[in-house]
């Protein structure tokens, strides 16, 4: 096994902490406003509701989500 593939994650990863979700290894923004965020990953769509919502972080494997989150759904 290469270090390469040992130190990157593959793997879906959501992460909530106080006004922030992380989300590791998604695939695509369905949809993005300041209200209603959706997210797809390989098996799943991540939903966020709240207000003031912004991304601060948006890289080809992660994002980073800011603001005041109301709800989070998972389907």
């Amino acid at each position: 096994m290469s270090i390469r593939k040992y130190l990157l994650e593959n793997d879906f990863k959501m992460t909530l902490t106080d006004g922030n979700v992380d989300i590791l290894n998604y695939q695509e923004i369905s949809v993005f406003d300041d209200n209603h965020i959706i997210i797809k990953s390989n098996s799943k769509f991540i939903t966020i509701l709240g207000n003031n919502l912004i991304i601060t972080k948006w890289l080809a494997d992660e994002i980073l989500v800011n603001g005041e989150i109301t709800q989070i759904e998972l389907r």
